[in-house]
């Protein structure tokens, strides 16, 4: 085996775990991206949400939770208690739309009512 391709092999082993991280965290916004919300909701009806994120998210509307999480001053807090009330929303009162029911899989839209 040359010296280059031995650099290589070690260059890929000693930076595996950092590449495969990175690849999670895109497949995460990939799912934040395809989960839709109702631009129209009142964001001040969620009493665990931050005062700055509710202020926020009602002025900016964002249309996916992937967009929410990159508002400043919405915290990956906020986005975990709106990911919470949404999937708890979407078992209770069904009101997850368009083409075949609730999960991160599809193009989604969050009635919120």
């Amino acid at each position: 085996m040359d010296e280059e391709s031995l650099e290589h092999i070690q260059i890929n082993l000693k930076y595996e775990g950092y590449i495969r991280k990175e690849q999670e965290m895109v497949d995460k916004m990939s799912r934040l991206e395809s989960l839709k919300i109702n631009p129209e909701y009142d964001y001040h009806g969620i009493s665990a949400l931050s005062n700055e994120a509710k202020t926020k998210l009602s002025k900016i509307k964002p249309v996916t939770i992937g967009q929410a999480s990159r508002i400043s001053g919405v915290s990956p807090a906020d986005i975990s208690v709106l990911l919470v009330y949404l999937g708890g929303n979407k078992k209770k009162k069904g009101k997850i739309g368009e083409e075949g029911g609730g999960g991160f899989g599809g193009k989604k839209i969050i009635n919120f009512l």
